[in-house]
């Protein structure tokens, strides 16, 4: 926006602005390392956690069916909610200390319920990676430490064979960024 406009206006108020447009705005104008809470706006910068500086890649799993957000959380069991300690376990994160079982996301559950394939979708995956987490309220996965070296989107395709429907997969990278300054392209690629 403030390449657009011409004018500088302060992270905050860029923040502040993409509330409006969308829950998770914010956090794509963040440093890269954020804690967010609320429905995803209110935004706690966190530095650069070491998992954000390691080499392996993230990979992104996406099925082809979708849900409603709406939908999920009307199905929420707030009775069912972890009674993990966020600020317990964002410090584990900062601290480069965490465990898979720190990985939580409590809509996963609802979302299993609307869409079963998640559930076989992720077990599968769980078979590469030590870390396989819903994203949101679905319907793609994001998956951490791949349980061996060198694992291609190959491998995933792979292990997804015969599932019955679609499923994109994504390699990518985490990126932080200074203060105040945009997100600059990996060598050799554009901005």
């Amino acid at each position: 926006m403030n390449e657009l406009s011409g004018a500088a206006l302060p992270s905050q108020t860029l923040v502040d602005l993409g509330a409006a447009l969308g829950s998770d705005v914010p956090f794509f104008l963040s440093n890269g390392s954020a804690y967010c809470t609320s429905r995803g706006e209110v935004l706690h910068e966190v530095g650069c956690v070491p998992l954000a500086s390691s080499p392996s890649p993230v990979f992104i799993v996406k099925p082809d069916p979708g849900l409603s957000t709406a939908r999920i959380f009307k199905a929420l069991d707030l009775s069912n909610l972890s009674p993990a300690d966020p600020d317990q376990l964002l410090s584990r994160f900062v601290a480069g200390t965490q465990t898979p079982d720190d990985y939580l996301n409590d809509l996963e559950t609802a979302s299993f319920a609307a869409l079963p394939l998640l559930h076989d979708l992720k077990r599968r995956l769980q078979q590469l990676f030590a870390v396989v987490l819903m994203s949101g309220s679905g319907t793609s996965f994001f998956c951490l430490e791949p349980r061996a070296p060198a694992l291609l989107q190959d491998d995933i395709k792979s292990a997804l064979h015969g599932f019955p429907v679609g499923v994109r997969t994504y390699s990518a990278h985490f990126i932080n960024r200074p203060a105040d300054a945009w997100y600059q392209g990996a060598p050799g690629t554009a901005g």
